[in-house]
């Protein structure tokens, strides 16, 4: 992955040259064969991205979708990451035991939702049966939706698992009195669209990942996933209230808790916020730790609209009065580009960089779990996977007897081996992957925070980023 950011860099900055050039000569007549060329370059990475991470951006069907339940053609609409991701993980037996709910032990989301919320009426709230009557119209639903609403000062929204084929969404006090009726639209239909791709199926939060038995690549693969669905489920939103500007300001209120009528909303100045993220994320300027989290953050969600707004699969089927700018696969492509940042690709690379890094993600994972003084056997199982088997014998041979102390020493060691070679959005995914693995036996304690923080240290990311990760768990613990 290293290699082919360099490569997308060598590649924008020949474009600019050769553009340049093309300007000062003013020999405009080159310029589509310039561009002819970027294009040419950019499927080629792009393919070299699809083999290093295993995605295909080759659009297919999947089986799994409710397709019944909505006239709305869902192959056509998702995310090709949420859809790649989605479809491999379900045909994957060990995903099977371990991590998906049988729709048979599904909870009861009705009795639950009755005991701690107020189901809402017709009657007592007009303005979200008129957002869920606009939904139904846009989408062609035929399920039923039960609608939920309980007391809580932030703006939230959760779709919850169907047990009886119905929708159950549950909206806080907040997002009710501070949305407006176009904005609540986008929020219900990006609900909705989770409950469409049928996203409960593999929550990585609900499954009980303390008794998982998953390799660490598979564990973090998922919250990959759980990103990309994200991205899936705000296309519905969008279709379903028919205002790009709405799903925007949804999105702007939502990320910074701000309503106020004397903040005055732009929304070109909003867009053009994060026109510069793909920088922001290299150099680590504003907090980037932010974009490493369970959703992908509210700039790129922004992005991955704003795309799909621009689309052929969106003008052609749900806004023919637009002209599309982008073709499905420049789309998909570009969405791609920016989503990538966010994936541990070291983890199933073989180049040497990435064995580099994965030997310190062992070290690392190493020290946390001996932070207590003992380590559990299920731990070291799910450690052990980490390296190839040669590898982690010639390791837990090399640490045999070690302190922890000896153990932080040599995590300190391998950090300063890989710090030249990584950007800063490799540095944060780092420190996200180990959080995800101490958390996945079920248990954190202080002192494997403490490790973590070192860890940190030893990778110039804030401290702070740790529990900015562990506050996204929780999250989604309570969204799932």
């Amino acid at each position: 992955m290293i290699n082919i950011q360099h490569e997308i860099e060598a590649l924008q900055k020949d474009y600019a040259t050769k553009l340049q050039e093309i300007q000062l000569s003013q020999q405009w007549h080159l310029l589509p064969a310039l561009n002819e060329e970027l294009q040419k370059n950019i499927v080629r990475i792009t393919g070299q991205l699809t083999q290093t991470s295993g995605l295909s951006l080759i659009p297919g069907k999947s089986k799994y979708y409710r397709h019944s339940d909505c006239s709305v053609d869902l192959d056509a609409v998702v995310y090709d990451g949420d859809r790649n991701y989605f479809d491999e993980f379900l045909e994957n037996p060990g995903f099977h035991s371990e991590v998906i709910h049988p729709s048979a032990q599904a909870p009861n989301s009705k009795k639950h939702l009755l005991k701690s919320s107020m189901r809402l009426s017709r009657g007592m709230a007009p303005k979200v049966f008129n957002s869920i009557d606009r939904c139904i119209d846009k989408l062609g639903l035929t399920s039923k939706i039960d609608i939920y609403c309980a007391q809580n000062p932030a703006m939230n929204a959760f779709c919850y698992p169907p047990h009886d084929g119905s929708i159950y969404i549950l909206l806080t006090s907040a997002l009710l009195e501070k949305l407006s009726e176009d904005e609540l639209t986008f929020v219900i239909g990006h609900e909705i669209g989770h409950f469409l791709y049928q996203h409960h199926l593999l929550s990585a939060m609900s499954s009980g990942l303390g008794a998982s038995q998953l390799s660490p690549a598979d564990t973090i693969k998922l919250f990959s996933w759980q990103r990309n669905g994200e991205l899936t489920a705000d296309r519905i939103g969008l279709i379903c209230c028919g205002s790009y500007e709405a799903a925007c300001t949804a999105n702007f209120k939502l990320s910074s808790g701000v309503t106020t009528e004397d903040l005055c909303f732009n929304l070109q100045d909003y867009v053009n916020q994060y026109i510069d993220i793909e920088t922001e994320m290299k150099t680590g300027d504003g907090n980037p730790e932010d974009f490493y989290l369970t959703h992908p953050i509210s700039p790129m969600r922004v992005m991955a609209l704003d795309l799909f707004y621009r689309s052929e699969t969106y003008c052609k089927h749900f806004a023919t009065h637009l002209q599309a700018e982008l073709t499905e696969q420049e789309m998909e492509t570009k969405i791609a580009g920016f989503m990538k940042l966010m994936e541990p690709s070291y983890l199933w690379d073989k180049s040497e960089i990435s064995m580099k890094i994965k030997e310190f993600i062992f070290l690392a994972s190493m020290a946390v779990s001996c932070a207590d003084g003992e380590m559990e056997e299920a731990e070291l199982k799910i450690i052990s996977q980490i390296l190839p088997e040669d590898q982690h014998l010639e390791v837990m041979e090399k640490i045999k007897g070690w302190s922890n102390e000896m153990m932080l020493n040599a995590v300190a060691e391998q950090a300063e081996k890989i710090l030249p070679h990584l950007n800063y959005a490799t540095m944060c995914n780092i420190v996200r992957d180990l959080v995800l693995l101490s958390v996945a036996d079920g248990e954190f304690e202080g002192s494997e925070h403490q490790v973590l923080e070192k860890i940190c240290q030893a990778l110039t990311v804030y401290p702070t980023f740790i529990d900015d990760v562990l506050n996204s768990i929780n999250y989604q613990r309570t969204a799932a």
